[in-house]
């Protein structure tokens, strides 16, 4: 079917190593294209493979009963599969067998254990394992599987339980008979020696022939006790043997009872101390009383004007003497102010602390003697509650702080007159705060003022009065009206005048501003203008008034709809009229087109409107069309157009000469040359300069095929580099790796540089470790953590390379140590007052940790967990309750009152009030505030006094959000007006 003539028939059949029945393709009559595809029925084929020549190792050939069976030395079932390789060639695929291999000794302590009768244990082979000598105990078997062909399985049973052998004294080599006593088959230390006996059979250098005894020393006398700060008599106990005793009494002149004080039994240690109690020894009198005490029936006492418990004492000197001394009476001391934490003292500049500098207190005071009054300092008043302290009764500390019962309520009624006058203000002749008319200010002048955080500096700020400004241009088309007179002339006048802006045409209006304009943006009044655009003069050419006497129109040979402005888009302003939107009518550009076959002369100089003939151009046959050129054509550049192209065809071509490198033509028709392969296609083509010539295509040098690339760490591809067609090479497995190996085929006459090799993969594995490593086992033939050894994963991995990474041995990953503690979970900044998470840092894996609340917060957050297995040193305990937050809640009476009382409040047993002068309804807000502080924050109250405006502060707001809004332009408000709130960065939002 190569080369099929039209109207004939030609056979599809099988390629080999293929088989089945043929069918017909056929090429339909008439046919005129060279690559037309002829149509042909599929043949249904089937793959049939030789008997094999090459069996593999571990296989062999039954000829009894014709069918392939295990070698001798190998296990499984034979299955085979007929497969074809990707140069088409059939091969047989083997498959089932497994090698039979001895199995490997476990790792065992070749000191205790004997297992020379299982090395290399063949498969349904036992062998017995035994102690090894001086260690005893009961012999065990071992096997190995019948069936095993895994080269590193290990020999099956348990290890004997060997112990070392408790021999006969004339056994042990270095036998002490004075140091050991051999009593009911066991050792122990004889009289006059101590320690514990161990009995060794190897040592760190190697395996014992014999057993050895060690432990036993000979006992030592105790140390003697340490002196008990010249107290205690140790004199007789300064060396007491293992199993005495010795007395201790007490140093005169310190009485009591002796103790005593005993070596243990079997004492080794030249240190060792001795086991004893201090007798309790007591204090002679004193010779005479000190200031202060006095000896009653009971003891001693404190004296009249002295407060506490009285205690004898006798601390030792530098010599060992005892120093009698009566301690725990203190005179009666005076209270005074706090030094630090006190209001008043924070406030010096709010409060007059002077009638509390010395208050004392006695046993004997009137009450009013332990009670004081602080008061408000000007210009602050008190507003109705003076403030109260007391001192305690009876006290003998000094600097003890007096007790606050009432801070006087203290605020700012009046302000003062302001320090100096900002641009705007003066003062009048009567010394009354005005504006400053001649400096163009008008208004009602008045002042504010507060004061600072400390109280120390009143702030008076004047306000009322507003500077005068002039009217601004309002908005207009800049091409059409002018406001030139309205800039630049007297700030303050009242009107100007607006023209038309050239060219355009119109009557003059007036712009006019109020009087005593304070708006800095007010825009001027005025009555909109009627300007029109005027006719251009000269007309240019392609324009011509309308017949209508309404606008303009294109001329003759011009087309489009004429137009007449005065500015351009954009609100481009020009200075004279103009005249646009009409362009030339013109003819077509030549018609040109990149083919060879068509004669495109009559289409050269096509005018609007016109057309021309496009026919076929000799020797190609064919209908003529006709191509137009559209009326009122604008562009010169375009060239005529067609509906429907013209049918040319091709019916000779003229023979080639020279014939091409790598074709050979004959009788026959074209081939491929020597060294050339491919499947030769002739077509008839024009050239550069559209002559026609015989192109015959399809030939190609012939190449090897490209080099086997596969993965480096598995395949050795060392001999499939360059195989030239026809060609096999070997395909093995690279060590580690083991697999069986294959020889891939390049195809026969290959021209394709880029064609891979015929192949099918060697069937590459990668085997288990020679010696496993630490935290692995495997269970059921799969490789696991070792969990009872401490090991964890969430997958093991069995590979001999990974990516680019080749290994020369395999390797096994996964497994890692995961007895890790985990960390506190975080708490996020907005419950940080209230959630205690400090039980769960370093609770370790699988345990749990309770969560609290802090006071003055209350509720149960429940626990908290360590993951089991944890691995990972920076792992968060995670919540139990996944509703753990917001479960800590806020008691209101848990607020405390804010010291010192802000102005304008003052709290009575009824609740929170505003106090003389403001006006509102006092509330309270809870925190937290910044620190974690709990102080109600009163609000609600503003200062109405005559003559005075208190300002408004920010809002108040929870520690969190303070990063989030920005309150700088709030900072002092006046009543009644308005401050804009913005986001701080990084946050981002409208004000």
């Amino acid at each position: 079917c190569a080369t099929l003539a039209p109207a004939s028939k030609c056979l599809v059949s099988c390629k080999y190593p293929y088989v089945g029945a043929a069918t017909n393709g056929s090429c339909p009559a008439g046919n005129i294209y060279a690559t037309f595809a002829y149509a042909y029925a599929k043949p249904a084929c089937t793959l049939t493979c030789p008997d094999p020549v090459d069996i593999p190792t571990g296989y062999y050939l039954n000829e009894t009963l014709s069918e392939f069976m295990c070698d001798d030395g190998w296990i499984g079932e034979v299955v085979t599969e007929c497969q074809i390789s990707a140069e088409c060639n059939p091969y047989t695929k083997f498959d089932g067998c497994k090698q039979l291999v001895p199995c490997v000794m476990p790792e065992y302590d070749e000191c205790m254990v004997n297992m020379t009768h299982c090395a290399d244990l063949p498969g349904g082979s036992k062998c017995e394992i035994t102690c090894g000598y001086p260690y005893y105990g009961n012999a065990s078997t071992g096997s190995c599987p019948v069936d095993n062909t895994d080269i590193n399985k290990e020999v099956d049973g348990e290890l004997p339980q060997c112990t070392c052998s408790p021999v006969a004294p004339e056994d042990v080599p270095g036998w002490n008979k004075s140091a050991y006593n051999w009593t009911h088959k066991s050792w122990e230390c004889a009289h006059g020696f101590g320690g514990r006996v161990e009995m060794i059979c190897k040592k760190p250098a190697g395996c014992l022939p014999k057993p050895e005894l060690s432990g036993c020393v000979p006992t030592v006398p105790c140390t003697p006790p340490v002196p008990a700060d010249c107290f205690v008599d140790e004199s007789g106990c300064t060396s007491v043997a293992a199993g005495a005793s010795c007395n201790l009494t007490c140093l005169l002149p310190y009485s009591g009872n002796a103790t005593k004080a005993s070596c243990p039994l079997k004492n080794i240690d030249p240190h060792g101390m001795l086991t004893w109690t201090a007798p309790t020894c007591k204090c002679p009198e004193p010779a005479t009383a000190p200031t202060g005490y006095v000896k009653g029936a009971t003891g001693w006492e404190c004296h009249d004007d002295y407060e506490g418990s009285a205690k004898l004492i006798c601390p030792p000197n530098a010599s060992c003497q005892p120093d009698v001394q009566l301690i725990g009476c203190k005179p009666l001391l005076p209270c005074v102010l706090p030094a630090k934490v006190d209001v008043l003292v924070m406030y010096p500049c709010l409060y007059d602390k002077s009638d509390c500098d010395h208050t004392i207190c006695g046993f004997d005071d009137p009450p009013p003697a332990c009670f004081c009054n602080p008061n408000c300092k000007a210009p602050y008043t008190d507003t109705g509650f003076l403030g109260l302290a007391k001192c305690s009764q009876g006290n003998t500390e000094p600097n003890f702080p007096l007790e606050f019962i009432r801070v006087p309520t203290c605020a700012l009624l009046t302000c003062p007159p302001p320090t100096s006058l900002p641009e705007g203000y003066i003062l009048d002749a009567s010394g009354k705060l005005a504006c400053d008319v001649a400096r163009n200010y008008t208004g009602t002048a008045y002042t504010t003022c507060w004061n600072t955080q400390d109280y120390c500096t009143v702030t008076v700020t004047p306000k009322g009065c507003l500077k005068l400004f002039p009217c601004v241009v309002p908005a207009h088309d800049p091409c059409v009206y002018n406001f030139s007179s309205c800039v630049g002339a007297d700030r303050l006048s009242t009107s100007c005048e607006v023209k038309c802006r050239a060219p355009y045409v119109g009557v003059v209006e007036t712009a006019t501003c109020p009087n005593l304009n304070v708006n800095r943006a007010r825009p001027l009044t005025w009555n909109v203008q009627q300007c029109h655009c005027p006719d251009p003069c000269p007309v240019i050419p392609g324009y011509t008034p309308a017949s209508n006497a309404m606008g303009w129109q294109c001329a003759p040979g011009w087309t489009g709809v004429g137009v007449k402005r005065c500015q351009r888009p954009g609100l481009e302003c020009i200075d004279t009229p103009e005249l646009v939107n009409c362009t030339k009518i013109e003819p077509c550009a030549p018609l040109v087109m990149p083919d060879c076959n068509l004669d495109l002369s009559d289409c050269q100089h096509v005018a609007a409107g016109a057309s021309c003939v496009v026919s076929c151009l000799a020797p190609h046959e064919g209908n003529a069309t006709i191509a137009t050129c559209p009326h009122g054509n604008t562009d010169p550049n375009r060239m005529p157009s067609w509906t429907t192209p013209p049918s040319c065809v091709l019916r000779t071509c003229p023979d080639l000469h020279p014939v091409p490198i790598g074709y050979v033509k004959s009788g026959n028709g074209w081939r491929c040359d020597e060294g050339y392969g491919g499947k030769t296609v002739v077509n008839c083509r024009h050239d550069e300069t559209c002559a026609l010539k015989e192109q015959p295509d399809g030939c190609l040098p012939l190449v090897p095929c490209a080099p086997l690339v596969l993965d480096k760490c598995m395949y050795d591809t060392s001999e499939c580099q360059g195989v030239d067609g026809g060609r096999k090479c070997d395909l093995r497995c690279r060590p580690p790796f083991v697999g069986m190996a294959n020889r891939p085929k390049c195809q026969d006459e290959n021209t394709d540089p880029t064609r891979q090799l015929g192949y099918r993969p060697p069937d590459c594995t990668c085997p288990d470790p020679v010696k496993t490593p630490a935290g692995y086992i495997k269970v059921n033939g799969n490789w696991v953590c070792d969990e009872e050894s401490g090991y964890a994963g969430y997958g093991v991995s069995h590979f001999c390379s990974s990516g680019d990474t080749c290994y020369a041995q395999p390797q096994l990953t996964g497994c890692v140590y995961s007895r890790v503690p985990c960390t506190a979970p975080v708490v996020p900044q907005e419950y940080s007052c209230s959630y205690d998470v400090s039980a769960c840092d370093g609770v370790a894996p699988g345990e749990e940790c309770e969560i609290k609340c802090i006071w003055p917060y209350t509720g149960s957050p429940g626990m908290a967990r360590c993951p089991m297995g944890n691995q990972d040193p920076l792992t968060q305990a995670y919540f139990i309750n996944p509703k753990v937050w917001d479960v800590c809640e806020l008691k209101y009476e848990s607020c405390v009152d804010p010291l010192p009382i802000p102005q304008g409040y003052v709290k009575t047993p009824k609740g929170w009030h505003c106090t003389l002068g403001w006006q509102g309804t006092a509330s309270t807000l809870c925190g937290p505030w910044e620190n974690c502080g709990m102080p109600l924050n009163p609000v609600g109250c503003q200062n109405s006094a005559v003559g005075f405006q208190s300002m408004c502060s920010p809002p108040s707001v929870q520690p969190s959000e303070r990063c989030r809004f920005d309150f700088s332009d709030c900072a002092v408000s006046k009543p009644g007006s308005s401050c804009e709130v913005r986001c701080k960065a990084p946050f981002t939002g409208r004000p």
